[in-house]
């Protein structure tokens, strides 16, 4: 982005300095709503708080591209928070043209570290924590 863009964008109060994650708040008002589960920012913040901690145990770090691929769940929402925490970059993908979307993105994107999983592995781990 052009500097004297940047520059306006932070002197009208668009840019804050805040990241993503840091706009969490910490509060027990609903974040996320998935089917009949309500999440509040004060949970996803925590989860994407403890995610994060994981990720960073793993190598993760400030920079790394995460390509992700979860279908509309909330689960979506803890790791992609988590990433922003960390201050990895967010690679979206298409849950329906996951083969396509990888090829493409694995021969245009440089990435030391990708996390995909599933929603049955995310539940799986989530019943045995």
């Amino acid at each position: 982005m052009p500097d004297d863009v940047a520059d306006r964008y932070r002197k009208l109060g668009y840019w804050t300095g805040q990241t993503l994650g840091d706009l969490l708040r910490d509060d027990d008002r609903t974040a996320v709503v998935d089917g009949e589960r309500q999440i509040t920012y004060a949970e996803l913040r925590e989860r994407a708080h403890r995610l994060a901690a994981g990720f960073a145990g793993l190598g993760l770090r400030r920079g790394d591209r995460v390509v992700v691929q979860l279908p509309n769940v909330a689960e979506y929402f803890e790791v992609i928070f988590a990433l922003f925490r960390l201050g990895a970059i967010y690679v979206p993908t298409i849950v329906g043209l996951w083969m396509t979307m990888l090829a493409v993105l694995g021969f245009y994107t440089i990435s030391r570290a990708s996390h995909l999983e599933t929603l049955r592995t995310l539940a799986a781990r989530r019943a045995s924590a």
